[in-house]
């Protein structure tokens, strides 16, 4: 047993030992581990403002996850076609229906048509029973062998537009998005000029303006139309509707438009109202 001179208190050597033992683990404590009792303690001290802390950032974290998608989230995988499952389903019946109505009786394309009747315009099919005939002529395109461009164009627009809106907000939604959409611009064509019609425009630039309102007003839905699409797509209305590309269902895409502006608004505003920013 040894003792400090002056002190009168022993102190044996395992004293001492385990003395500087401590020293040395104290001196060689890791950054990570001093974070990690720094928190703790925190923890301790004020645990009502930690735990408003943590909530706040993880509805930080929430919301930049809404905004920030990868391409693989915008055009979802179905299959190897990258495209939406209903989306595929819409570009392949216009596809069909191009083809088959240049290999096949054309003839039956006329069950398709809004009306068949040139002179009435109070829809006597479809008060008849034929409702399909408010939907389907969004599924013929001009012939294929002399304007493909037609039904090119627009399964373009179709795929990049309606993968994106199926993506964010459901299969279903397109669905009755496209219905509504398709029977508006037909019934707007239709009262305007006739029955003698035909083209997915008319829904494509109703997908057009929902998504462009939609990701203006309520950036958190995930839908985004760019400035250079947009442009696009109403210099191609003005030019056509002046006369100097046609002749087009220029009221169906007029009234296309206009719905899918109106629907994207009216959901921006709800959504933002309930919280969704």
């Amino acid at each position: 047993m040894t003792g400090r001179p002056g002190t009168g208190r022993p102190r044996t050597v395992g004293h001492a030992r385990r003395g500087r033992t401590v020293r040395r683990r104290s001196a060689g404590l890791s950054p990570v581990r001093a974070g990690a009792l720094l928190v703790m303690l925190v923890d301790s001290m004020i645990p009502e403002a930690a735990a408003k802390a943590r909530e706040a950032e993880a509805e930080q974290l929430a919301k930049y996850r809404r905004r920030v998608r990868s391409g693989r989230s915008i055009f979802p995988k179905m299959g190897g076609y990258g495209i939406g499952f209903l989306t595929f389903v819409l570009i392949f019946a216009c596809v069909l229906v191009a083809i088959y109505s240049k290999v096949g009786n054309p003839e039956w394309l006329r069950e398709l048509f809004i009306s068949e009747n040139l002179t009435r315009r109070d829809l006597p099919e479809v008060f008849h029973g034929e409702i399909w005939r408010l939907f389907t002529p969004i599924f013929m395109h001009a012939d294929i062998t002399r304007d493909p461009l037609h039904l090119i164009f627009n399964m373009m627009w179709l795929y990049q537009l309606g993968s994106m809106i199926e993506a964010r907000q459901g299969s279903l939604f397109l669905f009755v998005f496209v219905a509504v959409s398709a029977a508006l611009s037909n019934l707007g064509q239709y009262f305007h000029s006739g029955p003698a019609f035909y083209g997915m425009s008319g829904v494509i630039y109703a997908l057009a303006g929902y998504a462009w309102m939609r990701g203006k007003y309520n950036p958190a839905s995930g839908l985004y139309l760019d400035a250079q699409s947009v442009a696009i797509l109403l210099i191609w209305l003005v030019l056509c509707y002046v006369g100097m590309i046609g002749p087009v269902a220029n009221t169906a895409h007029v009234v296309g438009l206009l719905v899918g502006m109106a629907w994207g608004g009216a959901a921006a505003i709800l959504a933002t109202r309930h919280g969704e920013e």
